[in-house]
């Protein structure tokens, strides 16, 4: 048999290194996983403060069950990877551990300052507390610098008040109603 011209080898060599070996499909990123993760990174962020209790918890759980179904369907449909929901159960997992341990700590310290000694203690027993100001009889002013205060009524009872669209109306419960008339009583003031 005749051995193919070598130009002819060449060419097969050279098609062969230019085309590309076949890959795997890429998947897709989860929308589910991202979506979990965008609330669980809130949910971190968000537990730092203790006083966003329920948003924090409320972010983390949601982002908990779309991350979990999220990595459901990554590993039926297999069109997605599990990393992103993964990322995003971890995430949502330590932002309650967070707050659990922030809240801890809060109430820990707050137990201890509550076992010191004359921590919420009143005054010792039979001791006379002095007013922190000037004692007045009532309908007189109380002068304080250039400001005068005086209390004009005090009642107990449905007070009137003006709701947020205008209308008049009176209280369900009864309240305590004081009247405060407040002046300035500098020589210079100002009148806009």
């Amino acid at each position: 048999q005749a051995a193919p011209p070598s130009g002819a080898a060449e060419a097969g060599a050279e098609s062969a290194a230019v085309e590309p070996a076949p890959q795997g499909k890429r998947k897709q990123l989860s929308r589910l996983g991202i979506a979990a993760l965008v609330l669980g990174i809130l949910a971190c962020l968000i537990s730092w403060i203790p006083l966003l209790a329920g948003v924090t918890i409320s972010l983390a759980v949601l982002g908990l069950v779309l991350g979990g179904v999220g990595l459901l369907y990554a590993f039926i449909d297999r069109k997605s990877g599990p990393g992103m929901p993964i990322a995003a159960l971890i995430v949502c997992l330590a932002s309650i551990g967070i707050h659990v341990a922030w809240k801890r700590a809060l109430t820990s310290g707050m137990q201890d300052l509550l076992k010191q000694p004359g921590a919420l203690a009143g005054p010792p027993a039979g001791a006379t507390i002095e007013p922190p100001g000037q004692w007045t009889s009532s309908g007189e002013a109380i002068v304080v610098g250039d400001l005068s205060v005086r209390v004009s009524s005090a009642a107990v009872g449905n007070v009137p008040v003006i709701d947020m669209m205008g209308r008049e109306g009176t209280t369900a419960v009864p309240y305590l109603m004081v009247s405060l008339t407040v002046a300035n009583t500098a020589s210079t003031q100002r009148h806009l």
